[in-house]
């Protein structure tokens, strides 16, 4: 490797030790789950273990950056960041959500029984007023983000 230099990367031993925090409190979320997941084997539990732990390690991980990292520009993108992440990711369950809630009541429907009407529209409702919250939250978010990056770029 003469004349090219390896990509390396050299952390402190404190950046070490921060990494390590990381990803512990990770696997620490998510291992409770898991084992759930293990136990009952079906795939509505491993939907709810990929959404759970989509949803919940951001969090765990905003969290943990309000301890050990300083604060800074770059802590306030990297905490939007994550939060816009583990937000999306529970707009996109919802939606998910809402839309196997419409496909059941047409296939409920168009196969001759009898549709309960307002637990329909109740459940519809609740999950139509979350999947509302959560899009105003990822707009919100966005939107912070995107002002701490042209904030960064007009200093």
């Amino acid at each position: 490797m003469s004349g090219r230099s390896a990509l390396r990367f050299q952390l402190s031993l404190m950046q070490a030790i921060k990494l390590v925090v990381f990803c512990a409190a990770a696997f620490a979320c998510v291992a409770p789950i898991v084992r759930q997941w293990q136990l009952d084997g079906s795939p509505w539990t491993a939907m709810s273990v990929v959404t759970f732990s989509a949803v919940a390690v951001p969090l765990v991980w905003v969290t943990i950056s309000f301890v050990l990292v300083p604060r800074s520009l770059w802590r306030d993108r990297f905490v939007l960041s994550l939060l816009l992440c583990s937000v999306s990711t529970a707009l996109a369950a919802a939606a998910w959500i809402l839309c196997m809630l419409v496909s059941e009541t047409l296939r409920v429907r168009s196969a001759g029984f009898v549709v309960d009407w307002q637990e329909m529209i109740r459940d519809l409702a609740l999950v139509g007023v979350v999947a509302i919250a959560l899009a105003g939250a990822v707009l919100f978010l966005a939107t912070c983000l995107v002002r701490k990056f042209r904030s960064e770029a007009a200093s």
